[in-house]
């Protein structure tokens, strides 16, 4: 692995913080560029994009420190400290940000649910350069496996599964699938239920369904990060979110339920 691009003395330029900003800026690149195509001011987007990225980080650290409490206990300037205590939980950080972005366009009356569609587009492109770089650090590799693409990744004696490189991949298909979605979604006769328009919200329903859904897969090959003593909640929190997500789905389909009935589920108009 390359954990470190550069050594100069002290200072050291840690590859994976090359790629996190390369996230951040390629996610708010999509972002922005989003908001303008629907013509939204380009400054209330940004800030909106930048007060979520906060709020998100915030949320998640909250979120690493709690699961790791016996760690930290009481030590609120350790809880501050991310250079020497690193670690953010990143689902508890997505969902604080998505609430948090929500409530936001919802208070500047902005259709909530296409700005969350922005954002799960440009969440998608920087959750596959933020895997990226956790290969690249060696970070947050899967399980052991005999399998010939497995890797030895530092501090390890057996190949493991590059957990990273999986979700890297999974993240570039749905960023493309994202796009597609969002010029077709429109004509999908199921989701528009007979009315003349389709409600705003396909895209990040789609994407969060699909995350959700690709990351319960995945705990088979991984380590539990969601921790309350031995009480393993990953796959308990994916299953209730995808769950909530097709209720969601459901409602903005104007649907009450699924039916079998329909010939063409996600048929496209010719």
């Amino acid at each position: 692995m390359f954990d470190t691009l550069l050594t100069i003395g002290s200072f050291q330029l840690r590859t994976l913080s090359i790629f996190q900003v390369l996230a951040f800026f390629s996610a708010a690149f999509v972002f922005w560029r989003r908001g303008r195509q629907e013509h939204y001011s380009e400054a209330q987007i940004m800030d909106a994009f930048l007060l979520t990225f906060l709020v998100g980080g915030i949320a998640g650290r909250i979120g690493f420190v709690a699961l790791n409490f016996a760690q930290f206990e009481w030590r609120v300037l350790d809880w501050l400290n991310l250079v020497q205590f690193p670690g953010m939980q990143m689902l508890i950080g997505l969902i604080g940000a998505c609430v948090y972005l929500f409530l936001y366009a919802r208070k500047n009356k902005w259709d909530s649910f296409e700005v969350l569609d922005f954002f799960a587009q440009a969440l998608s492109i920087a959750l596959f350069w933020l895997n990226i770089g956790y290969f690249f650090a060696g970070v947050r590799f899967g399980t052991a496996t005999n399998m010939p693409w497995g890797i030895i990744f530092p501090g390890v004696f057996e190949k493991r599964h590059p957990l990273q490189l999986y979700f890297a991949l999974f993240h570039l298909v749905m960023y493309k699938l994202l796009w597609w979605f969002e010029y077709n979604y429109r004509t999908f006769e199921w989701y528009r239920a007979g009315k003349k328009t389709a409600q705003t919200g396909f895209v990040f329903i789609a994407y969060v369904l699909f995350y959700m859904i690709f990351s319960w897969l995945m705990t088979w090959l991984g380590h539990s990060q969601i921790l309350i003593g031995e009480l393993v909640l990953d796959s308990y929190l994916y299953l209730i979110i995808i769950l909530l997500m097709l209720r969601l789905l459901l409602s903005r389909a104007r649907r009450k339920f699924f039916s079998f009935k329909e010939k063409r589920f996600f048929a496209v108009d010719k």
